[in-house]
Formats: C-alpha cells, sequence, structure tokens
C-alpha cells in the first residue's frame, strides 16, 4: 500500500511539470497528427468485442483526469478524448501508463501546447488520418478537428472516427463539418464506430447529427441510465451489436465519459 501511494505521488508530482512542457506538433502548422506509443498489450476478451471509452479531458485542467483515465483504460481496448492536450511530457505520460497505440490530431496550438483529439487502442492503429472541420470557432478562429483511424476487430477492419464538433459557431458551420465528416464516411466499407464529443446542445443539433447517422446505417448506442442534463456525446456503431453502455460518473472533467462494449455481427 505505501509503494503504490509512493509512486501516486510521484507521478503527481511529476504531472505538475507538464504545464510548462511543449508539443513538437506546434513547430509545424501544416502538420496535424502524430503517433506513438510504448508498449501495447491487448486484453484477455472475445476476439469480437471491443469495450471503448469517450471522454472529453476538459484540457487536462484536472490532474485527477490522467489518473481516472488510466484506471478506465485497465478494462478497455479503445479511449477516445476530445479537448486532449499534447506535449512531451504528457506523451510520455500516456505511453508509459497505458499499454496503447496512441494517435493524436491537433486542432490548434496554445502556448506551445497542442490541443485536438487523441485515440487510443490495444488493438493497434492504422492509416491514421486528421480532419479538420471546413469551419472555425468565432472569436478564436479555431478549427475542431476529428481523428480516424483503422483498428482489427475479429480480422475485419473496423473505422474508428473520434470527433469534436464545433460549439460556438454561427450559421451553418456545425451542419458543415457533420456533412464534410458523413462524406468521408460515405466511402468507408465494413464496420464503423463514430463517437465524441458533439455539442448537441439543442435538438435541432441533435436530430440533424442522427439523420445523418442514419444515412450511413449508423445506429446511436443509449445508455441504460442517463441522467445528463446535456446530451453532449455520443456513440454510434454499424456492424456492431452493443452488449452494454453506460454514463460514468467522474468529476475530474466537465463531461461525464460513456463506456461501452460492442460485438461485432457476423
Amino acid at each position: 500500500m505505501k509503494l503504490k501511494s509512493a509512486v501516486f505521488l510521484g507521478l503527481a508530482f511529476a504531472l505538475r511539470a507538464y504545464a510548462d512542457d511543449s508539443s513538437v506538433l506546434c513547430q509545424q502548422d501544416q502538420v496535424r497528427q502524430l503517433s506513438f506509443s510504448r508498449q501495447v498489450i491487448s486484453r484477455v476478451k472475445p476476439s469480437n468485442e471491443v469495450s471503448l471509452v469517450t471522454w472529453n479531458a476538459h484540457k487536462l485542467e484536472d490532474k485527477n483526469f490522467f489518473f481516472d483515465l488510466k484506471k478506465l483504460s485497465e478494462s478497455s481496448d479503445l479511449l477516445m478524448v476530445q479537448e486532449a492536450v499534447h506535449t512531451t511530457a504528457w506523451q510520455a505520460a500516456f505511453a508509459s501508463h497505458m499499454p496503447f497505440a496512441f494517435s493524436f490530431n491537433k486542432s490548434f496550438c496554445w502556448d506551445d501546447k497542442a490541443n485536438g483529439v487523441m485515440t487510443a487502442s490495444r488493438i493497434g492503429l492504422n492509416n491514421n488520418l486528421a480532419l479538420l472541420s471546413p469551419g472555425t470557432e468565432p472569436g478564436s478562429f479555431t478549427h475542431k478537428v476529428t481523428g480516424y483511424s483503422q483498428i482489427l476487430v475479429g480480422g475485419k477492419v473496423v473505422h474508428v472516427i473520434n470527433t469534436h464538433a464545433l460549439n460556438f459557431n454561427v450559421g451553418i458551420a456545425f451542419e458543415e463539418q457533420i456533412d464534410h465528416l458523413v462524406k468521408f464516411m460515405a466511402q468507408l466499407q465494413g464496420p464503423i464506430i463514430w463517437a465524441g464529443d458533439f455539442n448537441t446542445w439543442n435538438p435541432l443539433r441533435t436530430d440533424y447529427l442522427n439523420e445523418k447517422a442514419k444515412t450511413l446505417g449508423l445506429s446511436h448506442v443509449n445508455p441504460a441510465r442517463d441522467s445528463r442534463f446535456l446530451v453532449l456525446d455520443h456513440i454510434y456503431v454499424r456492424g456492431f451489436t452493443a452488449i452494454s453502455a453506460e454514463v460514468l460518473d467522474l468529476q475530474s472533467s466537465d463531461h461525464f465519459p460513456i463506456k461501452a462494449t460492442l460485438r461485432l455481427n457476423n
């Protein structure tokens, strides 16, 4: 118990130093995607199942987020994080303490730290790609980014799309971003997992997203119990059956994580 506490305190001390670190992604505007890993270890599970977590990190402002995500990662195959932050030290922390392959996709840089979405997989990640929203947020004029990756489940290629949707936009920028992603996904054959923070803070946004997902043959994964006041985060799938889905009561972000277990259809 004392050793465990010492390790926790040591890591917590190290994390405080990360605020002064920078990201290599901020050295070149054109570079949007970065892959990294240290050791990838698969979980013992049925080969046709995927356990995933999607969660908005709130820019890692609460350092307990790292520890909560690490705990969730122990029973997960796929992590899809929005408002993630990349620096050299954060990369080392994630790679050292979570045995996943990582793909970080940059939206913008602030104070030499990259902000965006991060996808991590125990199954390995292939063909990683960053997809920028056509429009930007007003005031900051920053794009939102979606990360695309491929994983292998049950011998099939599964397309993984990790989205952070525009929030404070005006006009039809939100709809244009969703249309842009739907056009991209319309070219994809086979199973799809599309998840993230879609900022569906009003019924019009929710209805638009649901209708566009249906055009791709995607079904909405609905948690059994959902006490969220605003339902901003979603999981959509094609070629999978949801075995379970739940919203977890964790307080280390301004969003709650969704955890789901999916079974690949025959």
